[in-house]
Formats: structure tokens, C-alpha cells, sequence
């Protein structure tokens, strides 16, 4: 245990309990972390754009190409051999889900 005149004795992190550290990691889980009642909070713009580029990435994978693209959604086409080109909308809404519709 450490002294201080001022703050008199306290433990280290290192000398907590293992119950204490499990109260301490159920308080915290027990906290709300964005809204109200459990609604997720709006991600940051830089975070939705990277949630895009991953969503977009995953298209080319599976050999789509980007038509265009914006901040936050993109059309990708996929060519066919016989059917003509199909294409599919990209959309990361504010909470950071990907929705991907086909048009």
C-alpha cells in the first residue's frame, strides 16, 4: 500500500483484487455508452467513410467495380457475361451500419 499525506493509502492497479477488478469491468459495462436507453450514439464522419471504404473493398473482392461514390454510400456494378451489369447501392447511415441494396 502507498501512504500520501494527502490522499492517504491507496492500493496500486497492480494490487487490486481480482474481485475488485471484476466490479470495476461490470461497472463499466453496466453504463450507458451512447444514448439514451441503450440508442447507439452517431458515429464520426471520419469512421463512417472508413466503414465505406471497408464495405467497398468487400464488393471488390467479389469482383464489383465503383461507379461512383460519395461520403457516405457508393454504386458498384458487377459485370455479367450474359444479363448486362448489376448494380448494388452502398449506404453507411449515421449509427454505422452498411445496408446494400440492389438497383
Amino acid at each position: 500500500m502507498i501512504e500520501d499525506a494527502e490522499m492517504g493509502p491507496e492500493r496500486r492497479p497492480a494490487e487490486q483484487s481480482p474481485e475488485a477488478i471484476q466490479q470495476e469491468a461490470t461497472a463499466k459495462e453496466d453504463q450507458p455508452t451512447a444514448g439514451l436507453m441503450g440508442i447507439p450514439a452517431a458515429k464520426p464522419t471520419e469512421e463512417r467513410k472508413q466503414i465505406l471504404t471497408r464495405a467497398i473493398s468487400r464488393a471488390a473482392a467479389k469482383g464489383r467495380r465503383v461507379e461512383s461514390q460519395g461520403d457516405y454510400q457508393a454504386v458498384v456494378v458487377k459485370n455479367r457475361l450474359f444479363g448486362g451489369e448489376k448494380r448494388r447501392l452502398i449506404t453507411v447511415d449515421e449509427f454505422g451500419d452498411v445496408q446494400e441494396k440492389k438497383i
